[in-house]
Order: C-alpha cells, then sequence, then structure tokens
C-alpha cells in the first residue's frame, strides 16, 4: 500500500462529495491513531468504507441492474467459530482451537500455513511461531526476521535481509535450513517493498529495482515479463497485470520462463480478499460496497448487513466470508456471510482501542 494509493483514495472521495449534496466524512477518522498491529492496509481500508459509506448511503445506491445482492438476515445470537484464524483477548482462535498468545500478537496468513508474530510495544525484538495442528512451534531462525512471506503449503517463508534489504533469503520454515539467497542488483525505492509473496503454483515474487522477479517451483530465478501491461499485485492465481487506467486487472499466471499467460479480469480495488484463484471479495472503489466477484462466470453479488453501513472484508472462512461491520458509534461486528443465501451470523465484536483481530489482506491494485 503506498502514499500514492492514499492520495488518490482522498482526492476520489473529494470529487464524489463535490458532485453530490452530502454530510461531511467525520475527521476524526482520518486523524486517529490507527491502533495497535491493525496495519496499514487494514487502516486505510477502514478509512475507505467511512469515507466512501458517507458518500453512497445518503444517495441510497444500489448495485448494478446486472448484480445480484445477498438478501440480508441476521442471527442475533453470536454463533462462535470461524476456520478464518483471528486473535482476540490474547487467545488464537481458528475452528474450535484456541490457545493463549501474547495479546499484541499479529497473524500472516497464506493459504493453510499461519504464522504467529509477537514483538515489544516498540516494534523491536520480533519472534515467530507457526500453527501445527492444535500447538503453536517456535521458529527461532526467524527472530528479528521481519516483512516476512510465506508459501501456501507453509514449507518455505522468505524476507528481505541485509542491512539495507538489499537480498531475498529463503528458508524451510520447519528446519529453518536456507533453501536459497538472492543477491539484488538495485534495491527498489523506498515506498516500494521488496517483497511481494507467493502464489498459490509456489512462485516467489519480489521486486529488484524497477524489475519483478520469480522464483519458480523449481528454484529458478526468472524476470517476469508482463509485456505492454504493469505489475499491480498478487493473487492465488499469479500475478495481477493492469494495462493503463482501466478500472480492472488481469489475472496472469507465470511459466517457468517468466512470461505471463492472462487470464481473467477482476475489479481493482484496496482491499479485497481471494476464496480461491477466480472468487475475490472486494471493497467497490466507486461505491464503497462489499462484493464477490467470481471472475470465470463474471457473476457479482453485494454483501450488505443490516444496520451497518460500514463494511469491510477481511478473509473467508470456508464458503462464508466474513467482514467487519459498524455504524456511528458502535463497536466492529465480526459477520460471517454466505453469498449464496445471504445468511449472516454474527461472531464477536470488538473496539478500535484493542489490537486487529485478522491478518491484512491486501488489494487488487493500485488506484
Amino acid at each position: 500500500m503506498t502514499d500514492q494509493l492514499e492520495r488518490d483514495l482522498a482526492q476520489m472521495f473529494a470529487r464524489q462529495a463535490d458532485e453530490t449534496d452530502v454530510p461531511p466524512v467525520p475527521l476524526d477518522l482520518f486523524t486517529a491513531e490507527t491502533p495497535t498491529h491493525w496495519g496499514r492496509r487494514a487502516a486505510i481500508g477502514l478509512v475507505a468504507a467511512a469515507a466512501v459509506a458517507a458518500i453512497a448511503v445518503p444517495l441510497g445506491l444500489n448495485a448494478r441492474n446486472d448484480d445480484d445482492v445477498a438478501p440480508p438476515t441476521k442471527d442475533p445470537d453470536p454463533v462462535h467459530g470461524l476456520e478464518l484464524p483471528y486473535i482476540s483477548q490474547g487467545e488464537l482462535h481458528i475452528d474450535d482451537v484456541s490457545l493463549p498468545v501474547d495479546p499484541n500478537s499479529w497473524l500472516e496468513i497464506a493459504g493453510s500455513s499461519v504464522l504467529v508474530a509477537t514483538s515489544e510495544s516498540d516494534g523491536t525484538n520480533i519472534r515467530w511461531q507457526r500453527l501445527v495442528g492444535q500447538a503453536l512451534e517456535d521458529l527461532p531462525h526467524l527472530d528479528a526476521v521481519n516483512s516476512i512471506e510465506q508459501s501456501y503449503d507453509g514449507a518455505l517463508v522468505a524476507a528481505p535481509t541485509g542491512g539495507q534489504a538489499d537480498s531475498v533469503r529463503v528458508w524451510d520454515t520447519a528446519s529453518g535450513d536456507v533453501v536459497d539467497t538472492f543477491e539484488l542488483a538495485t534495491p527498489p525505492a523506498l515506498e516500494d517493498p521488496v517483497m511481494v509473496g507467493f502464489d498459490a503454483a509456489g512462485f516467489l515474487y519480489w521486486h529488484d529495482g524497477a524489475l519483478l522477479k520469480a522464483r519458480t517451483p523449481a528454484g529458478d530465478v526468472v524476470t517476469v515479463d508482463t509485456g505492454a501491461g504493469n505489475f499491480a499485485g498478487i493473487a492465488p492465481g499469479g500475478i495481477l497485470v493492469r494495462f493503463g487506467n482501466s478500472d480492472t486487472v488481469t489475472i496472469g499466471a507465470v511459466r517457468e520462463d517468466g512470461s505471463v499467460s492472462l487470464g481473467e479480469q477482476v475489479p481493482v480495488s484496496a482491499s479485497a480478499t481471494w476464496r480461491d484463484t477466480t472468487t475475490v471479495a472486494y471493497q467497490g472503489v466507486g461505491t464503497g460496497g462489499v462484493y464477490v466477484f467470481d471472475a470465470t462466470t463474471g457473476k457479482q453479488t453485494e454483501v450488505t448487513v443490516p444496520d451497518r453501513p460500514y463494511v469491510l472484508p477481511v478473509g473467508w472462512s470456508g464458503d462464508e466470508l466474513v467482514v467487519t461491520a459498524y455504524g456511528e458509534g458502535t463497536a466492529m461486528d465480526v459477520v460471517a456471510v454466505d453469498p449464496a443465501t445471504g445468511d449472516q451470523r454474527r461472531v464477536f465484536s470488538f473496539g478500535t482501542d484493542v489490537p486487529y483481530p485478522f491478518a491484512s489482506i491486501g488489494g487488487t491494485g493500485a488506484l
């Protein structure tokens, strides 16, 4: 998430507000200090949800005519249990497993792999554990390592290393053995991250100056060729490629030689979470609503929560989309929604003065 994205969001909201007669967005949404370990992505997404909803709700914006709207129902009794891991009140929860963790811990998730990180209040002395069955296993070889990315099967982890983040190192997660180290010819600009992450096929991506590099599942290093398009992010099915100022990005499967096979298109969004390689839940740029989009069929379903105008996707629990939802002066409700039926259940609530319970999510490209 870059400073340019924040500027683009602010300009977009300002333009829409100028064009309509709407009340101003509460300034404290932008000036409030971000809660501990909420993460920049979560904070920007939350502000985006609030700002766009302030514009969209008074206008009574509806889904497009070709969109399906999931009929809202609400279970008045909270039902606990999510396949999506989260941390609440000093415990890691996943399915019916609850494990004690430091209250200031945070999560990194890829596929079925779950890592738990803990640090001092100033962000130093980072320590890592991984979830193995119903227990947490220490990973001492990753102590003090930041910006970790992990493979979907949990077998490998990678992170930038060196005093100037001038190399990328890959470890065997369980043993701690160093699998590969790649020197960067040119470290990327400060606002660009070195690491990008793994896709579901096992390709690892990182920036080397202006180039996008990839380690193939076979261990070879290739330069990724996006042709006339620009790299816009990563997805389970590969990379995301954007052409010009399009409001969609194209999923590209990277081949062993670095070439890219372009496939389905998905909408651009600052907050998105993938159920599989072609189904994504995202926050709409123009409406602020949350939608589930099937790239294979083009079908789009809007997800709403009664009496909660501000909604943000946070992940998937099986076929249920997990969202945070809140209204003016309310706590954050965590709600699991079945997009196919509209059935909903509230899992728990939390305040903005506690650590963010979920792992941060990315988007589908810069705006």
